[in-house]
């Protein structure tokens, strides 16, 4: 279970507001999570499935493969506790920064897939009858 606690809310417009919650993980690491809602308790609801989903996750294989000047390009095969799969593919700066936009998940549950580009992370969400990856 993830606790969360909001540290800052900021106005989008249009009635949404982009969220910052500080999540304490089971396994007593924390994770700064950033959500899109508009309200209070959906948004806190949202950082608590994300911190949970996160938290189960098992990188099962990571392959790292350098690029030129120092980019690396890296595959990873995740998944979790629910028996939601995910491909992810990134490129990492020589800081081992993520760069922007580089993200690509792909999320298969029950037999179908969907694929996304996202700006940093994102999760796949397996809670209706089709997968769905959700950007962080």
């Amino acid at each position: 279970m993830c606790n969360c606690i909001q540290k800052k809310k900021e106005h989008l417009g249009s009635g949404n507001y982009k969220y910052t919650f500080e999540c304490q993980m089971d396994d007593g690491s924390s994770k700064r999570i950033t959500v899109t809602s508009g309200n209070d308790s959906e948004a806190e609801q949202l950082a608590e499935l994300e911190c949970e989903e996160k938290s189960a996750r098992i990188v099962t294989h990571r392959n790292e493969t350098l690029l030129k000047e120092n980019i690396r390009f890296v595959v990873e095969f995740i998944e979790n506790c629910k028996g939601a799969e995910m491909i992810k593919t990134f490129l990492l700066d020589e800081q081992s920064n993520i760069l922007p936009k580089s993200v690509t998940i792909t999320c298969t549950c029950y037999g179908l897939s969907e694929s996304r580009i996202c700006e940093n992370d994102g999760w796949c969400d397996c809670s209706s009858d089709k997968p769905k990856v959700v950007c962080t």
